[in-house]
């Protein structure tokens, strides 16, 4: 007699942001584009595919820098003196 095997699964993490868990195969994974976690690594219960941060880590938040804001400065004074030329030519006709 024969046994069947079932296939061995594991969590698939996948989706457009990466944090949905399906359990599949690691040949469906790979169809999927996902990131197989490993055979038997559970049922997404917790959700491995969810990155928690954790308390003082590091947030990167984008910001300017100096030659951004030295760009800007000067792109705002071109059109405030350009605003400020028509508005007295208006007063002048």
């Amino acid at each position: 007699a024969t046994c069947f095997r079932p296939p061995t699964t594991g969590e698939c993490c996948g989706g457009e942001s990466g944090d949905q868990c399906e359990v599949l195969t690691a040949e469906n994974c790979s169809q999927a584009s996902g990131d197989y976690q490993g055979n038997d690594s559970g049922n997404c219960s917790p959700n491995p595919c969810i990155e928690e941060e954790t308390p003082g880590s590091t947030v990167i938040i984008p910001t300017m820098g100096q030659w951004g804001m030295l760009l800007v400065a000067v792109v705002l004074g071109i059109f405030a003196i350009i605003r400020l030329r028509s508005i007295k030519d208006s007063e002048v006709s």
